[in-house]
């Protein structure tokens, strides 16, 4: 008798395979790309330097003016 092969679970493999290799680099991909905008949302509200001293008289100055305590 001779003996059949069956290439079936090769290719249902290969095909499993490139599957999560295209999930796995599309979720690559989006993570670098929520990354950047991340680091880029970061670059544009960081705290930028405060002159406290000058911005609490004149914080001052105005409560006086409206005379609230």
């Amino acid at each position: 008798m001779r003996k059949t092969l069956k290439g079936s679970y090769t290719v249902e493999a290969s095909w499993v395979m490139s599957i999560c290799m295209f999930i796995v680099f599309a979720s690559l991909s989006a993570s670098m790309a929520m990354y950047k905008e991340a680091y880029r949302f970061l670059e544009e509200t960081t705290v930028k330097e405060i002159e406290a001293v000058p911005l609490f008289r004149r914080l001052a100055l105005g409560k006086d003016i409206l005379n609230i305590e």
